[in-house]
Parts: C-alpha cells; sequence; structure tokens
C-alpha cells in the first residue's frame, strides 16, 4: 500500500514553474530593475505635498482628483462633483469651495466661476514624471 503523503515528504520545498526566475551562469538570479515596483512609486513627490500644505488634506484630494481626471481625459477645465468627494472621502461642497480659493490664490489651480453652476477647475502646475 503505498503513502499519499511519501510525495510531499520526498518533494523538495522549491517553487516550479512559469513564474521561477531565471538564473545566470553563476546561479545568481537575473533581476531588472522593472521588477521593483516599489522604485518606479514616488510616494512623497513635490505637488501633493504643496497642495497638502496650502490647503491641507482637502487640497490633496481635489490633487489626486484632478491628476486622475487628467489622465483620463487630458489637461482641461473639469468640475469637483460633490457627490464623489463626500462619498468617497466625506469631503463637503463648502471645504471644497474653501480649499479651491486657497489653491486659487497660490496659483496652483484656475477656476472657472459662474453663478448658477458648478465650478470648472484646471492645474495650473506641471509635474516632471507622474504620468
Amino acid at each position: 500500500m503505498d503513502s499519499f503523503t511519501k510525495d510531499i515528504i520526498n518533494k523538495p520545498n522549491v517553487v516550479v514553474g512559469k513564474f521561477q526566475k531565471k538564473r545566470n551562469k553563476s546561479g545568481q538570479v537575473k533581476v531588472k530593475k522593472e521588477d521593483y515596483y516599489i522604485y518606479q512609486y514616488k510616494l512623497f513627490s513635490k505637488l501633493p505635498v504643496l497642495f497638502y500644505k496650502v490647503a491641507g488634506g482637502v487640497g490633496c484630494k481635489i490633487y489626486e482628483y484632478l491628476i486622475w481626471k487628467e489622465k483620463l481625459n487630458g489637461r482641461d477645465f473639469i468640475t469637483l462633483p460633490n457627490d464623489f468627494f463626500l462619498r468617497t472621502w466625506g469631503i463637503r461642497r463648502q471645504r471644497i469651495n474653501d480649499a479651491c480659493k486657497l489653491l486659487e490664490a497660490h496659483d496652483l489651480i484656475v477656476v472657472r466661476r459662474q453663478k448658477g453652476f458648478s465650478n470648472y477647475v484646471k492645474l495650473n502646475v506641471e509635474f516632471e514624471n507622474e504620468k
């Protein structure tokens, strides 16, 4: 009678398959710089910190939203939807408007205001390598 555990005990604990890294002649693993994704992600770049210093946490969330929309649609005037900010981050429209006034005073964003309509906002600063 064969034991069903003999294969578990006798096999070494080594991962074999398509995800195994290729090794060079000396036996070391070839690692590319692209494999380290953490080096490509900029945790503290200058612009979010600048937005945070000017308008606090609301300014940082406005920056995140503007960058997200810019990557989708390009740099254009867009509205800051109150329901999205309220559902996602719990930020009310008064705080958004206060932060927009502060950011506009420091020339970080451009705001088009019309009576009875939402404000249209556009980034006024260039970023180096955040795309």
